[in-house]
């Protein structure tokens, strides 16, 4: 489970908080298996705070060792706002590994 991991912090338990975090991890997998740009706005809506530092899971091999991409919004490059998105070159493969992991994990609810 993604909590065994240790990286979530001290007060992470699993029994009280692992499908959760498991189920906004997942959220924010089927987002980006679209391959389109996604704003922190969209990442929060569908994982919760830690939205964007979920996309980083998705370079875990377990997951699919995807190539996460990163630009500045394009409209307001001065903001400071990015957008990330999974490279166009990710592979059938890599969204079945994707997608495998939700299975694994219990989303309830995933489509």
């Amino acid at each position: 489970m993604l909590g065994d991991r240790g990286d979530l912090g001290l007060s992470f338990d699993p029994h009280l908080d692992g499908v959760r975090v498991t189920n906004a991890q997942a959220r924010v997998i089927l987002l980006m298996l679209d391959g389109l740009w996604h704003s922190r706005a969209a990442l929060t809506a569908v994982g919760g705070v830690e939205g964007v530092r979920r996309v980083r899971f998705l370079r875990d091999p377990e997951v699919g060792a995807f190539v996460v991409e990163r630009r500045r919004d394009p409209m307001d490059p001065t903001s400071g706002a990015y957008e990330y998105r999974i490279a166009p070159t990710s592979t059938m493969g890599q969204k079945a590994e994707a997608r495998a992991w939700i299975k694994k994990h219990g989303q309830h609810g995933a489509t």
